[in-house]
């Protein structure tokens, strides 16, 4: 380290040394140097040599520079004889001159940091490079000083103490900087693995003909999100949603389920999940999260998973296990999603807690006809949104199973209390023409213009249906002349376009990918983890 404090302090050359030991030396000094003087710089000789055959001494760098241009002596003017330009030839080292020159004392180069000592020239660099008074450096901190000063620092210097802890930290970044060096290696050759057998599987695709859809007979409908081709049926998982630790409802996304988010590619039941679970629940990763009214979110609204209303629909009892621990009577909306003859389409229970108290309490909503007129209760309701009008799926065949499954609901909740029964209009043979508990409304919203998005249309109504009637103030209330209206006074249609849901797969694609690239950092952080615990501890220094 003393090299390095030394360096900012360019060393005097021989020929200043001995400068400042004549000038040193007073009267005497200045003898000296008439003897040991160049005659053509006026200074002390530098390598002294003399030039035959006269025998002049001259600085080595002088004559020569001289003899480059002239062939005299300096001196005499004698002429000299230089064959074939070799100046070298006739130029002979003084060594005598230069044993004087070596003899003479000078003063060390570190005398103002307070070194007395002087030194035969011949042996200067010897004492200067072990002169104690030499300027060096703290191996641990920035301090400077003598060597003297420098040893008495470290004794007490903390980072000297401590430098054994720290080498071994800088040890350990090291070898962590070479392991994420080799995890990029391995990636980078997974990743390239990746697109080599993708590229092939396209080539492959790109030699045969599409799958096509085959739809089943009336009598064997399918309700199935199964469309598919050969690579979108890849079993390769490639993240877990929500993330962390597996739970019943988890959602385990594969590469296969990821090619349907290309475009023109068809949502299967996990991508739909999946999505509504982000849109609804995640504070994090919802295009939502950022309103002030996120937060009402969890308390507000349920979202069923697409099997539900599947088993629903196909008589089997046994869904309560998507509403274990969650009282449906206590969130102001339910969102269904609707998958049949592969195409997806979005039911919404509204207030379904008024529509039991209601019931419970004998109460008698207003006719269709004066619901016009109800401005400021909550109206129980249940809104069909379908992309592709009333073609495919029937919302008063949706509207009567939800009525079921309410019904049944509160019987399983409150077995001990009067049941209720939601009336769905005028009953058949009855003298008592009651009005329906459960209105049902289809508003006009946007359409789909190809066979694909299906899906992301289900999708993002429930993100903008959302967005007004629960987050920015909700403004959507859902009353009595919203419901016999159709909605007319909210303009669903205006909602969304075309590009928007264009750009909606694009997000949802990008944020499969950030899940995914996640998982791989949360696996090689637990393969750190893993590694460091496996690995014996470190035996103290003696």
């Amino acid at each position: 380290m003393a090299d390095a404090a030394d360096a900012a302090e360019a060393p005097p050359s021989k020929r200043q040394r001995l400068e400042a030991a004549f000038e040193a030396q007073g009267e005497e000094g200045r003898r000296k140097r008439q003897h040991l003087c160049c005659s053509m710089c006026l200074g002390p000789f530098d390598e002294p040599v003399f030039v035959k055959p006269l025998g002049n001494t001259y600085c080595k760098g002088c004559i020569t520079a001289w003899l480059s241009e002239n062939r005299t002596d300096p001196l005499t003017g004698t002429r000299l004889t230089v064959r074939e330009g070799n100046i070298a030839a006739v130029l002979v080292p003084n060594i005598a001159v230069q044993q004087i020159i070596d003899a003479q004392s000078v003063p060390c180069r570190y005398a103002a940091r307070g070194c007395e000592a002087w030194s035969a020239l011949g042996d200067l660099e010897a004492h200067e490079a072990n002169c104690p008074c030499k300027p060096s450096k703290c191996a641990r901190c920035a301090f400077v000083g003598s060597r003297l000063e420098v040893a008495a620092h470290e004794q007490a210097c903390p980072f000297v103490v401590l430098g054994p802890v720290l080498d071994a930290q800088n040890a350990r970044i090291r070898n962590l900087e070479g392991e994420v060096r080799d995890a990029k290696r391995r990636l980078t050759a997974e990743h390239e693995a990746t697109q080599r057998l993708k590229a092939r599987l396209e080539a492959l695709e790109a030699q045969r003909p599409g799958d096509l859809a085959v739809v089943s007979p009336p009598a064997a409908r399918r309700t199935r999100a199964t469309r598919a081709g050969p690579a979108e049926t890849d079993p390769t998982p490639v993240f877990q949603y929500p993330p962390g630790v597996a739970a019943s409802d988890s959602i385990v996304v594969t590469r296969g389920d990821l090619r349907r988010l290309e475009p023109g590619g068809y949502l299967n039941e996990k991508l739909v999940d999946f999505y509504l679970k982000v849109i609804v629940a995640d504070a994090r990763r919802s295009p939502l999260a950022e309103d002030p009214d996120f937060g009402n979110m969890a308390s507000a609204v349920h979202a069923f998973p697409s099997d539900f209303f599947t088993m629903l629909s196909a008589g089997n009892e046994r869904v309560e296990r998507w509403t274990r621990g969650v009282d449906v009577f206590a969130k102001k909306f339910l969102l269904v999603p609707v998958v049949e003859d592969l195409h997806w389409s979005l039911a919404i229970v509204c207030h379904p807690g008024e529509l039991a108290k209601r019931a419970i309490a004998g109460h008698i909503y207003p006719t269709v006809d004066s619901a016009d007129h109800e401005d400021g209760p909550a109206r129980p309701c249940v809104i069909h949104m379908d992309s592709r009008g009333s073609s495919l799926h029937s919302a008063r065949k949706i509207e009567k199973w939800l009525r079921c499954f309410l019904e049944m609901e509160w019987r399983k909740r409150h077995a001990g209390e009067e049941p209720f029964t939601l009336w769905a209009g005028p009953r058949a043979g009855s003298a008592i023409m009651n009005p329906a508990d459960l209105l049902l409304a289809r508003p006009k919203v946007p359409q789909q213009m190809n066979s694909a998005d299906s899906g992301l249309y289900a999708l993002r109504y429930a993100q903008e249906f959302l967005t007004r009637a629960v987050c920015r103030g909700a403004p959507l209330a859902v009353n009595g002349r919203d419901v016999s209206l159709d909605f007319r006074d909210h303009d669903f249609e205006a909602w969304f376009t075309g590009r928007d849901i264009a750009e909606m797969r694009r997000d949802i694609k990008k944020l499969a990918a950030d899940l995914e690239l996640e998982k791989i950092r949360a696996a090689y952080r637990r393969e750190q983890a893993e590694d460091a615990a496996a690995r014996p501890p470190r035996r103290p220094r003696q």
